[in-house]
Formats: C-alpha cells, sequence, structure tokens
C-alpha cells in the first residue's frame, strides 16, 4: 500500500495548515498499524481457510510418512522479517512530520516565528505578528494579501510560517515573501547601505571602477547635498513602482538637476534593483521612466591644435599624453603602463587604474575585453627609447616632478598638466579625454576606418560604440566648408 507523503511547503490552503496537519497525522498512525497488522497476519479467503480446515483433519487421522531424513525434535525458532521498504518509509515520513510539527508548536510557543499581538486603530481592533525590535520587517499585517483579522487567523499564519521556517528557510525571507505588495517589505535604507557595502568589495576585487563608487556614495550619503537616493528612506523595496519612480525623478527636477543628471542618477538606482531582484526573485523590477536628454556630444579639436598642445608640455612629462593622443589609451591605462609592457615596437595594455590616488588599486581595463597589443611608432617610440628605461616594474610613463617614489602620474596631476598646456597654446579648454583619445578616434573615424578596427583600438566591447566618433569637430566642420568658398 502506498502512503502518500505531503510536502509541507506545498500545501494549496496554507491557512488551514494546522488543523491538515493534525488531522492527517492521526489517519496516518492508524493505516500505519492497519499496514503492520496486515503484514503480520496470512492472507487467506473463505474458501481457502474451510479447505485448509479438512486437509488438517485428514492430517491428522492418518498416520505421517517419513521420507528423508528424520525430523528434528524442537523446532527452529524462525526470526520475523524486516518490514518492506514502503512500510519503512512511512514510518520515517511519519516521524519526520511528528517532529516538524513539534519544532513548528516550539517555535510558535517561544515565538521564534513572532508573537500574535493586537491593537487598537481607529476604533477597530488590529491583529499582526511581531516578529521584535531587531527583525526587518518587525511586524506583519496581512499574509499574501489576507487581512488578519482575528487571532485564530494570526496564529495560523505563525503555523505556516513555522512551517516554511521548518524546512530549513530563513525567516526573513518567508516574511518579506509574503508580505503584501505596498506594505511590508524590506526596507530601502538598509538596502542602500548593504547595497553600497557590496559596491565596496567589487572596487577591491577590481571589478567595478572607483570613480562609479565615488558617484553612488555620494548620491547614497544621507548627510550630503547630493543623497538624491536618499529620497527612499522609510519606504519599502515592494513599493517601488512606475509611478514612485516618476514621482521622485520630478523631485529631482525640481532641484534643479539636468535630464543627464537624472539619467545617472536613475541608473543608479536600476542596477540596484537588479541586485535586489536577484535577492528577492519573487519582486519584479518596475518599468523605469527615462527622462530625456540631449545626448552629450564630446568636443575635439583638429589634429594640428591637438599637435601644439603636446608641444607645450614639457619633454619627459610628455610621454603619457602621447600614448594617449597616439594609441587612444585612457588616462587610466596609461597610468599604469609598465617597463615589461613595452617591447620596442609594441604595447601591451592589460590594467587600468581603478581609483584617481597614486599606487591605487588596479584592475582590468575598463570594458573588460583584456588584453590589447598595440604599435607603437612615431615620436612616442623616440620618447619611450629616451625616457621609458628602468625596470621591468617601473612605471613606463613616469612624472619627473611627482613626489611619490614610484614618480607615477596621478589623475589630478595629469589634467592640471594638460590643461596647463591648452592655456599656454590659447585654445578654448577640451578635456584631457576628448583632446586625446577623443579628438584620434574622430579623424580615423573620418578617414575611412573600418569600425571594427576603431573598436578594438579604442577597446569598446561593441563596435557599434564608435558611431559617435562620425560627428564633426566644429573645426573640422569649419575647413570642409572653407573648399568650397
Amino acid at each position: 500500500m502506498n502512503i502518500e507523503v505531503i510536502d509541507l511547503t506545498s500545501l494549496k490552503s496554507r491557512a488551514a495548515f494546522a488543523a491538515t496537519l493534525t488531522r492527517q497525522c492521526v489517519q496516518r498512525r492508524g493505516v500505519v498499524r492497519r499496514v503492520a497488522e496486515r503484514r503480520r497476519m496470512p492472507s487467506e479467503s473463505p474458501r481457502s481457510s474451510s479447505r485448509s480446515a479438512r486437509i488438517t483433519r485428514s492430517a491428522a487421522s492418518s498416520p505421517p510418512i517419513q521420507r528423508g531424513p528424520k525430523p528434528v525434535a524442537e523446532a527452529t525458532k524462525v526470526s520475523p522479517a524486516p518490514p518492506p521498504p514502503a512500510l519503512a518509509s512511512a514510518s520515517s515520513a511519519l516521524h519526520l512530520e511528528r517532529q516538524r510539527t513539534s519544532m513548528m508548536v516550539a517555535m510558535a510557543q517561544d515565538g521564534s516565528v513572532g508573537r500574535v499581538r493586537s491593537r487598537i486603530r481607529h476604533g477597530k481592533t488590529v491583529w499582526y505578528l511581531d516578529f521584535g525590535r531587531k527583525a526587518e520587517p518587525r511586524y506583519l499585517y496581512s499574509y499574501t494579501g489576507t487581512r488578519i483579522d482575528r487571532a485564530e487567523m494570526a496564529r495560523r499564519f505563525q503555523m505556516v510560517l513555522a512551517a516554511e521556517v521548518a524546512v530549513g528557510r530563513r525567516l526573513r525571507d518567508v516574511v518579506m515573501e509574503v508580505g503584501p505588495q505596498g506594505g511590508e517589505g524590506p526596507a530601502m535604507a538598509g538596502l542602500l547601505d548593504e547595497w553600497v557595502e557590496r559596491f565596496e568589495k567589487l572596487v577591491r576585487a577590481g571589478e567595478r571602477s572607483g570613480n562609479s563608487l565615488r558617484e553612488i556614495a555620494r548620491w547614497a550619503d544621507a548627510g550630503g547635498d547630493h543623497g538624491y537616493l536618499r529620497w527612499w528612506d522609510g519606504v519599502s523595496l515592494f513599493t517601488v513602482d512606475w509611478y514612485a519612480l516618476e514621482t521622485w525623478s520630478l523631485w529631482m527636477a525640481e532641484r534643479g538637476l539636468s535630464g543627464k543628471t537624472r539619467r545617472n542618477v536613475i541608473a543608479a538606482l536600476h542596477s540596484f534593483c537588479v541586485w535586489a531582484n536577484r535577492r528577492f526573485p519573487t519582486w519584479t523590477i518596475p518599468d523605469f521612466p527615462w527622462p530625456e536628454a540631449d545626448e552629450y556630444v564630446p568636443r575635439v579639436i583638429s589634429l594640428e591644435l591637438q599637435q601644439k598642445i603636446l608641444d607645450a608640455i614639457p619633454e619627459p612629462k610628455r610621454g603619457a599624453f602621447l600614448a594617449c593622443a597616439r594609441l587612444a589609451l585612457r588616462p587610466n591605462e596609461a597610468r599604469v603602463a609598465r617597463v615589461a609592457d613595452w617591447r620596442g615596437d609594441t604595447l601591451r595594455i592589460h590594467r587600468g587604474q581603478k581609483d584617481r590616488l597614486v599606487d591605487g588599486h588596479e584592475g582590468g581595463t575598463k570594458k573588460r575585453k583584456g588584453a590589447k597589443t598595440l604599435p607603437v611608432e612615431g615620436d612616442l617610440r623616440t620618447w619611450l627609447e629616451r625616457y621609458g628605461r628602468g625596470e621591468p616594474g617601473d612605471y613606463l610613463f613616469r612624472n619627473p616632478w611627482a613626489t611619490n617614489p614610484a614618480k607615477q602620474w596621478s589623475e589630478t596631476a595629469m589634467k592640471r598638466t594638460w590643461t596647463k598646456a591648452v592655456t599656454i597654446t590659447g585654445i578654448p579648454h577640451v578635456s584631457l579625454y576628448e583632446g586625446t583619445k577623443h579628438t584620434l578616434m574622430t579623424a580615423l573615424k573620418n578617414a575611412g576606418a573600418d569600425d571594427r578596427v576603431l573598436a578594438q583600438l579604442a577597446g569598446h566591447s561593441d563596435f557599434r560604440s564608435v558611431e559617435r566618433y562620425a560627428r564633426l569637430g566644429t573645426d573640422i566642420l569649419r575647413s570642409t566648408l572653407r573648399r568650397i568658398k
């Protein structure tokens, strides 16, 4: 006889769980007892019993027939057969259910899964479960949308929570899962702090950028002037929907934030929501109202103006800027290049600086596409042969005016040196990134270079990213228009 073992976590009617479990335990005890008795007794039908009785009487009146060896005087005692596997599994399942039942009753009595409380609100008695001051969330007023309106229902929900905990689940995860979509649930404030801490660990592991961490920490700072993410304090995760996101975006717009800045802050929250969804799969990421913003077009200059700026930089300090202008390196990649990475006519780029500090954390390149080997020619190779010698672990592009022992460039020092050279030449301000990498990539795009080659040179993961370089600079447009005059 097959004994059905009921999975405690798959009951369709969780509200009637305690009564159903008690009734099934009683029924199973009776079933197991009857099965055990039937196993011990021989099964006989009425006909077979009468026929066996006649055979027994005839055998008693006739002398016994001796065949083979003489019978043993004393009958050997036969040990009882072990119970069949089905009966053993049923008994063990019943024993396991008894243990779980006693565990659930104990947890409900000692308050491990909350205590049943009540209070008067607006003249009505409100029942709820209280999980203690250290719990988050602390209160549960409803179960999957069903309001707790009496003590008996609260105790039954308490038994359901105990059943989930008895099978190995965490009470906090169960409460967050059964909380209604708009009341209970994980608090945004605590989750945001935890997310920032994990982001810091990813930065230390080299998997995230230190610049991104600085911006996120600034937006999540409750005491700062830019703590835009702290708008969600006092709100649960389950209340984050499209309407709340739009209200938050308009709140930032009222404080003078541009569309681009709002998109960046909203993108940070979207990254947080992706992380929260992986932790709480029952919560669905809502649609995000992305604000309209003009796409930023980098300012580029002609190669002639770029060369004037490079000539204004002292030659011993010029190497890092030549690498950015000739090989489209990012400044954080040029800052950490080593002497061992330069091999005559090639330069291997496989790391980047993850923060602005000198001797800070190093990791992979920005796009994490692995190493790229670039050709070294012209004035860059001439500079390397003169100033790039040293030990294999030394920095390749050193700042001779730096105060640190390794003579490493800092991000601030590179920007100041570039800005000073731009001022000397009298050219309108152009940033280091735009005056070197963006200017070179735009010139190559206008010269007809293949997009895949440009993507490999710039280190982009998608060759479609080079489409931005097709936008021509003002100086290039001016020179083109002069041709028809």
